[in-house]
């Protein structure tokens, strides 16, 4: 938590982002093993659904599509009684007191207006799927038998589906080294101090002539600022004021840093997806083009 703390404040100084960072790092640190768990659970599901979708597509397709319009007809109905619940009787303001995420997403839900929020958007969603299933109902039938041959090619080259942790790791790897960037541009430049809680001590006096918020040098405040009520020099340091570190005084020409790192960052994304798409088209057209199937290469994965 403390890492991302010293991450988010290199792009705000907003009490309440770090705040927020923080509980969501603590509570993802608390449940990783569940995290994990489940990510598993589910790369086993989608395994036997893409094997399943050789013989099941057209059932299994509907039934998704009328399954997603049923939960967000009941998300709608769902969402309209609660805000009519809370509109009728509103609950004071509640205050967050637990370090934890899950009481912070508890006291957005409180709210009549997260409610109304939440109402209209799957409401939107719900009026477009119905006109998008009801106008395209042909080309669903179309999808169906392409997933069903889709299927097929997956499961002719099964280290399809291990494919995509690859550009997972290139993407994460950008990720980082972007980071990495920014820190580094972040750091350039000379450290900004200023003298902070000098008004409200009584008893710390600067003999250089320090006032509340001047830029000040650590050392020089520790040298000029007296704490008058202590008579001795060792004890004579200011408690209740210090000059503070409050930012760093970069270059003009950092900005233009920044802006070669966005753009580089956004052109090694859209590289490693584009990576991954021509790898994965050649696999499938190998396969589809292959006469007979029992001659397709066993690693045409990695021949793309």
């Amino acid at each position: 938590a403390r890492y991302v703390n010293n991450l988010i404040s290199v792009i705000t100084n907003d009490t309440s982002v770090h705040q927020t960072s923080q509980m969501v790092v603590e509570d993802v640190l608390e449940s990783w093993r569940m995290i994990l768990v489940f990510l598993a659970c589910s790369m086993i599901a989608s395994l036997i659904l893409i094997t399943m979708l050789r013989w099941i597509a057209k059932p299994l397709v509907w039934v998704s599509i009328i399954g997603v319009i049923t939960a967000l007809s009941y998300g709608v109905y769902y969402s309209y009684t609660e805000y009519r619940k809370i509109s009728a009787n509103p609950v004071a303001a509640h205050v967050n007191v637990s370090p934890n995420l899950s009481s912070l997403v508890s006291s957005w839900f409180k709210s009549d207006r997260t409610w109304l929020w939440i109402l209209i958007v799957l409401s939107i969603v719900l009026v477009v799927l119905l006109l998008v299933v009801l106008v395209l109902r042909k080309r669903i039938v179309i999808a169906i038998a392409l997933i069903k041959e889709g299927s097929k090619a997956v499961s002719a080259s099964f280290s399809t589906v291990f494919f995509p942790i690859v550009p997972w790791i290139l993407q994460a790897g950008v990720i980082v080294f972007s980071v990495v960037v920014l820190l580094f541009l972040a750091s350039i430049g000379d450290p900004v101090y200023r003298v902070s809680g000098l008004n409200s001590s009584k008893a710390c006096v600067c003999s250089n002539g320090y006032t509340e918020g001047d830029i000040c040098d650590p050392g020089v405040f520790n040298e000029q600022c007296r704490d008058v009520t202590v008579g001795t020099f060792e004890q004579a340091r200011c408690v209740d004021a210090a000059c503070h570190f409050q930012n760093v005084n970069t270059p003009t020409i950092v900005g233009y840093f920044h802006a070669v790192n966005v753009l580089g960052f956004f052109w090694c994304v859209c590289f490693v997806s584009a990576f991954s798409e021509m790898v994965l088209a050649f696999t499938f057209a190998t396969w589809y083009w292959t006469r007979p199937k029992a001659r397709l290469p066993f690693f045409v994965l990695t021949r793309g």
